[in-house]
């Protein structure tokens, strides 16, 4: 299973394709958040091209990040889920949210006690891949208005996460994803 993983895109759809052409032919898509709400002008900022792309992928997952509207739904086709939403893909048990309500360890304690292996979370901007024995937590950072230097994405594939910067195509950071643990999977 491949799974593909980004945030906020903020209406920016070159962001948006760059990262679909490194997420490609994935089984699933989450975007952790900030989808349409564009605080920025430029030639990228297509809101609504953006949501008519994003609205014809019956495999997309949306978290309701703090710029998003609820009436959003209706342009996307597709429920924001808020604050988090809990995936379940092939033998990967995923917590994703935007992370605008809670706190770094907020977020870890809310996936470890639905019992996921995958933390998956956006807002800040900034990528971020790290792990441990139980879980692997994820930022993919930004496809528009990174603060870490480049824009990137995520994904999840043969329980290896890559991030990649959208830039260049080059992956930049690899970790794997551990095995699901506990009774429920």
């Amino acid at each position: 299973m491949k799974i593909g993983i980004l945030s906020d895109t903020h209406g920016d759809l070159k962001g948006f394709e760059d990262a679909m052409t490194i997420i490609g032919d994935a089984d699933a898509i989450i975007h952790c958040g900030d989808i349409l709400c564009a605080y920025r002008r430029g030639k990228n900022i297509k809101p609504a091209d953006l949501a008519k792309k994003i609205s014809v992928l019956d495999h997309i997952h949306l978290v309701h990040g703090n710029g998003d509207d609820p009436d959003d739904e209706i342009l996307l086709g597709h429920k924001l889920h808020s604050p988090d939403l809990i995936l379940e893909l092939d033998e990967y048990k995923i917590f994703a949210t935007h992370s605008h309500h809670f706190s770094r360890m907020q977020m870890i304690l809310r996936a470890q006690e639905r019992g996921t292996n995958v933390l998956c979370y956006g807002h800040t901007h900034i990528k971020e891949l790290d792990a441990d024995d139980r879980m692997i937590v994820i930022n993919p950072g930004s496809t528009s208005v990174p603060r870490d230097g480049c824009r990137s994405c995520a994904v999840i594939e043969n329980h290896i996460a890559k991030i990649y910067n959208l830039d260049t195509g080059q992956m930049i950071a690899v970790l794997p994803v551990p095995r699901p643990m506990g009774p429920d999977l």
